[in-house]
């Protein structure tokens, strides 16, 4: 029998995505789309600046992607269900397919926005 997809990846993937999940499994969805904003950004700078693979890359988003559907009930936004979308493209770095950087960090800027509180 075949171990589950999400325990394929390394420990390192996990450890990478826990601040994501522990918010989305405490039920703060707010606190994970920002947590999610966050770890887009770093990663794309990551990826754009050659410290990160592409395929590692991919591996946090899908991870995340399957972490978040199978062990929460978080319902994400449109804005940070795109970003997981985005993410789950960098495998195809490199190619037409890859995802917009020009997109990633637009949208995890307005997540980051809308949870700015003014006085």
């Amino acid at each position: 029998m075949s171990k589950p997809l999400l325990d394929s990846f390394p420990a390192e993937v996990h450890r990478f995505i826990a601040p994501v999940v522990k918010l989305a499994k405490g039920g703060d969805a707010a606190g994970a789309e920002q947590a999610l904003a966050w770890m887009a950004l770093a990663v794309a700078g990551a990826v754009e600046a050659g410290r990160l693979s592409p395929q590692r890359a991919n591996d946090y988003f899908v991870a995340l992607d399957l972490t978040l559907d199978e062990q929460t009930e978080i319902d994400l936004s449109d804005d940070a269900k795109d970003l997981l979308m985005e993410g789950m493209h960098f495998h195809d770095w490199g190619t037409p397919h890859a995802p917009d950087l020009s997109l990633v960090r637009e949208t995890a800027e307005r997540i980051s926005s809308a949870a700015v509180v003014t006085p």
